[in-house]
């Protein structure tokens, strides 16, 4: 793929993600040509939550196809976590300690081209990823996105959230901003 994931174990988390969007593009193809029509797709999204925010925001940052990216409650940088807040998981520590990037450039490179909108999304008060670590990364982050030539990118806190789930409001502004 040329990514620079070649030969890590972070491929077993990319590889399916990559995997399921070859096998969309062959089908798209292949119905537009049995119907004589090429087809296209406007937009490629990908939403995670835990686990499946960190795979989103890692799949966003190397595969520019997918347009909008809506990580949930995935990850955070590395010093910007609670003091005293556990590794969590392999994923999100050691593999990535690999790649010589950090989240700060993750996040960003999800939105690298300005046809792209990368949102990485924080419930206030759950334990794992909450609004007080977000508020010493966001908007240096967020600025840096908006003055150098990058696409749309956001963080956005449900502050009334105390679960770590994918909640109503994050769920509203997923589907009326993909959908419109």
């Amino acid at each position: 793929q040329g990514n620079g994931l070649i030969g890590s174990r972070l491929r077993y988390f990319i590889d399916p993600v990559i995997a399921g969007l070859e096998r969309s593009m062959v089908m798209r193809d292949a119905i537009g040509a049995s119907l004589g029509t090429p087809r296209t797709y406007a937009r490629v999204g990908m939403i995670g939550h835990s686990g499946g925010g960190w795979t989103t925001t890692l799949a966003a940052a190397v595969e520019p196809r997918i347009t909008h990216s809506y990580a949930v409650a995935g990850s955070v940088p590395f010093g910007h976590r609670a003091p005293g807040e556990g590794v969590h998981d392999w994923e999100q520590w050691e593999g990535i300690q690999g790649l010589e990037v950090d989240y700060h450039d993750l996040y960003l490179m999800a939105a690298a081209e300005t046809t792209r909108k990368a949102r990485v999304m924080f419930n206030g008060g759950e334990s794992n990823f909450n609004s007080h670590q977000v508020n010493g990364f966001a908007w240096p982050l967020v600025q840096i996105a908006k003055s150098g030539g990058y696409g749309d990118f956001r963080i956005l806190v449900d502050t009334d959230a105390q679960e770590h789930a994918i909640t109503p409001p994050h769920l509203d502004f997923i589907l009326s901003e993909f959908c419109a």
